[in-house]
């Protein structure tokens, strides 16, 4: 069937506001470095489950909030590890001793 206009807007304001946090998202990319966009991204996830926890009485558990923090944790923890030396650069080495 045909949309009703009440749906039709829903649907539109939802696209809208939907290409509105992908294009804020690339704007802030492009203004910060890798490192701050993603503290960024886990200072947003900690205030989503906060407002979560203040504003809706039926949330996660204490068990799954737990789990969930411990991911962001992991998340603001978690490093890249160092890049092995290349088999050229490893002959360069052999090289000068």
């Amino acid at each position: 069937g045909v949309l009703s206009t009440e749906v039709a807007a829903a649907l539109a304001a939802s696209c809208a506001v939907g290409v509105s946090i992908s294009y804020a998202g690339w704007w802030c990319r492009s203004k910060l470095s890798a490192t701050s966009y993603t503290v960024v991204g886990i200072l947003n996830k900690i205030v989503s489950v906060a407002i979560n926890v203040v504003m809706w009485d039926r949330h996660a558990s204490a068990v799954g909030i737990g789990a969930l923090l411990v991911c962001i944790v992991g998340g603001v923890l978690y490093e890249q590890s160092p890049l092995r030396p290349s088999a050229a650069g490893a002959d360069k080495e052999e090289d000068l001793s």
